[in-house]
């Protein structure tokens, strides 16, 4: 009889072990943009992003923030990623502009870097200068016409922290204006 309930124990045992084994093995892993092949993947799961063509073209971290620039079938776009306790980057935030060769954006960092225009172009992007009236002043950023490509602007700094963004002007490579 003892042989039998030590039999029952090991049979109990290892069919416990192999639950735990399937469960841990088969159960969704969290990804994190910790490398571009991972970032790829995290933006190809989120909704409406999952079968779009995705290239990165740039990322930089400021402290705990993570900022990569990147086309979305062509479409120029960035996703913000936070560090967290683990050292990993967990997504928070993404934005792509369906308008055209040229996305503008101004992500909100956590860290304590300056605030900054973000600049993502396509290659067939054929700006080469952008002026944005910021409270009352001209922000001016040139660019590389039909290069994929991220540049940052730091805005100009403000004693309240408030931003006005009045007018927007767009130059081609022989300084003519560009209506968009």
């Amino acid at each position: 009889m003892r042989n039998h309930n030590k039999m029952i124990y090991i049979s109990v045992s290892i069919i416990l072990v192999l639950i735990i084994a399937i469960y841990y093995f088969n159960r969704p892993r969290q990804l994190y943009g910790n490398d571009e092949e991972s970032i790829i993947q995290i933006i190809n799961s989120i909704e409406g992003y999952e079968d779009k063509e995705i290239e990165i073209i740039d990322s930089i971290d400021f402290e705990n923030d993570r900022i990569v620039g990147f086309l979305s079938d062509n479409s120029p776009g960035y996703i913000q990623f936070i560090k967290n306790e683990s050292g990993d980057y967990r997504w928070q935030h993404i934005e792509v502009n369906q308008d055209g060769p040229l996305g503008i954006f101004l992500p909100n960092l956590t860290s304590s870097q300056p605030h900054q225009f973000m600049f993502v172009a396509n290659s067939f992007n054929d700006i080469a200068k952008v002026q944005i009236t910021v409270n009352g002043g001209v922000v001016e950023q040139t660019l590389t016409p039909f290069v994929a490509s991220v540049v940052w602007k730091p805005l100009p700094e403000t004693t309240n922290g408030e931003y006005r963004y009045d007018d927007y002007q767009y130059f081609d490579a022989d300084g003519n204006i560009i209506n968009r």
